[in-house]
């Protein structure tokens, strides 16, 4: 198994106004090996 350095690790922006939603893609994406921004949109 490949170690990843913080160099390969690609990043997202994660944006939604569902804070539970935003949890929870951001835990699967960050344990796909992304490193994951959130922000939250207020409508």
């Amino acid at each position: 198994m490949k170690v990843s350095s913080s160099s390969d690790r690609k990043q997202l922006l994660l944006v939604d106004d569902d804070p539970n939603l935003i949890l929870l893609v951001k835990d699967y994406l960050e344990f796909r090996g992304y490193d994951v921004l959130t922000a939250e949109m207020v409508i």
